[in-house]
């Protein structure tokens, strides 16, 4: 739906709330208005009327200017409505010509996207792409912290393409990892100008590959800058761990651990 004003967003969220069977739902706004308390109001009462949605992929596509909307004093953050009907939630935010900013003054607000995930409390997976959005240590803290309140939660997969994750956000994903106890499988993609630092990198991948209960994990990041002399050593330095297979390009590395079949449950 390109182009829309929030009121005739607003008109389609009335309509959908008829769908009383709908088992997924697909959605997209490209060039979205700035979006106010009565959009993310009428969204929690359109996902609250559908109970049988299971699946929901939304998609957040801003092309002009840098959104901003202040949900600290709302209620919705402080009498979250609970979705336990939802299982699967992937979400897609893109500022396609400026940087936005994701934390505190920022156009999500990570408080209150936090506050919404934590209303999935059946959610089983949940895959995110964010494009040109800064995230700082404390957001992915945030973000992850509320996936960990999730009794049922088991797949995470995020993409963060030219966000400028650093070494500091590197330590805060790997240490939300750790707060979730009942994660099966993470993917992680970073693609961005600046490298993390190849030392950072190991010591995430120490941390991950000794938590137990991950029985598969998918970490990319590019773009990095290795001498082609160099590749062999930095594989088989990354081998060294548990289960870890490694492979590099001069600009990329690709680290991931799969369940063998013999593995047990």
């Amino acid at each position: 739906m390109p182009n829309l004003k929030e009121n005739h967003i607003l008109s389609v969220h009335n309509a959908l709330r008829k769908c009383y069977t709908l088992n997924s739902l697909n959605w997209m706004v490209v060039e979205s208005p700035i979006k106010t308390l009565k959009y993310y109001e009428s969204v929690m009462k359109l996902l609250v009327k559908l109970k049988k949605l299971e699946s929901l992929r939304d998609y957040f596509i801003m092309t002009k200017g840098i959104p901003f909307c202040d949900m600290i004093d709302s209620n919705f953050l402080h009498q979250p409505q609970k979705l336990p009907h939802m299982k699967s939630v992937e979400y897609v935010y893109l500022v396609s010509k400026e940087w936005s900013e994701i934390g505190e003054n920022g156009d999500i607000g990570i408080e209150l996207f936090s506050r919404y995930m934590e209303c999935h409390t059946n959610l089983e997976s949940f895959k995110g792409k964010f494009i040109r959005s800064r995230f700082l240590y404390q957001d992915i803290m945030a973000l992850l912290q509320s996936f960990g309140s999730l009794p049922h939660f088991k797949h995470l997969d995020l993409e963060v393409l030219n966000c400028q994750i650093g070494d500091t956000e590197l330590v805060a994903f790997v240490y939300g990892l750790s707060k979730i106890p009942q994660l099966k499988s993470v993917s992680f993609k970073v693609i961005q100008n600046s490298p993390l630092s190849m030392d950072y990198i190991e010591k995430f991948i120490e941390k991950v590959s000794s938590m137990e209960n991950l029985e598969k994990f998918d970490f990319y990041f590019r773009k990095q800058t290795f001498f082609k002399r160099d590749l062999p050593r930095i594989e088989n330095k990354f081998k060294q761990f548990k289960d870890v297979q490694c492979s590099c390009s001069p600009q990329s590395i690709y680290l991931y651990k799969h369940k063998t079949p013999n593995s047990s449950c």
